[in-house]
């Protein structure tokens, strides 16, 4: 993270990438806090090695909890985070104001709704990404979709556990996701086993489903890192994808059952 105070907010893009460059993580933030009343309370830019003004969430997650942890914001308050987000009608990311909670040392970050983009033949779009990962299309479950709730992913799910864990990024690999990733402008493919979800349909205190996810891999070579060891706006998107391709064809089986 790099604080700025007395200097002009934001850096160029050509130095934010190049202290992410040097920093060596996939997301580094860049941080002023805004003392005076307006329309938000933190500005932040986000930088990866090659690419500035993208959005994360785990980065925001961490940015929050570490201003939290230094008492530089409190405990228990709601906040409003000034970022880049791309936009359904942009291919560039836009300002936009991002509300963030603290709720019993939990930070929570709301994402924008999300943006369900059509797919031309979603049949060839499937047989192109099991492809570029050298898997069988039939490793997949369902259509893939492209999803942006503040960055723009493929969400891929695969039947099994395995079949994920079989995947090898090879420099040809990472070549074929680079070249998808720029025909369909997203920052990568985000891929989850259906074997290894598990959820309730009992909700907590806050009228909330839990659903738990485990083996979630994130690719991205086109912005610097071939895969993420975790991902916030990625994991948004899957969300997305769970609720309107699993959960709801699950909830209305069950509710016609009854």
């Amino acid at each position: 993270m790099v604080f700025q105070k007395d200097y002009e907010f934001p850096p160029s893009d050509e130095i934010m990438m190049k202290v992410a460059q040097n920093v060596g993580y996939p997301k580094t933030a860049f941080v002023q806090a805004v003392d005076d009343e307006g329309d938000f309370d933190v500005d932040v830019r986000f930088a990866k090695p090659a690419l500035a003004h993208g959005f994360c969430g785990h980065a925001t997650i961490a940015l929050f909890g570490f201003l939290r942890n230094n008492k530089i914001i409190e405990n228990g308050c709601k906040y409003r985070m000034r970022t880049t987000v791309l936009k359904e009608n942009s291919a560039k990311p836009q300002l936009a104001i991002i509300p963030i909670t603290f709720v019993e040392d939990f930070v929570e970050m709301e994402q924008n709704l999300p943006i369900f983009y059509s797919i031309r033949d979603p049949l060839s779009f499937n047989a192109r990404i099991a492809q570029s990962l050298e898997i069988p299309v039939e490793f997949l479950y369902g259509t893939v979709e492209i999803i942006n709730t503040g960055g723009k992913d493929a969400i891929v799910a695969l039947k099994e556990k395995e079949n994920l864990d079989i995947i090898k990024l090879t420099t040809e690999i990472c070549d074929n996701i680079t070249k998808v990733s720029k025909e369909h402008n997203i920052v990568g493919f985000h891929l989850f086993p259906l074997n290894s979800m598990s959820y309730s349909w009992d909700k907590d205190a806050k009228g909330k489903l839990n659903v738990n996810v485990i083996g979630v891999r994130n690719f991205a070579p086109l912005e610097g890192f071939p895969e993420e060891a975790a991902t916030g706006s990625a994991s948004g998107a899957m969300a997305c994808f769970i609720t309107k391709n699993i959960l709801c064809l699950l909830y209305t089986s069950d509710a016609a059952d009854e």
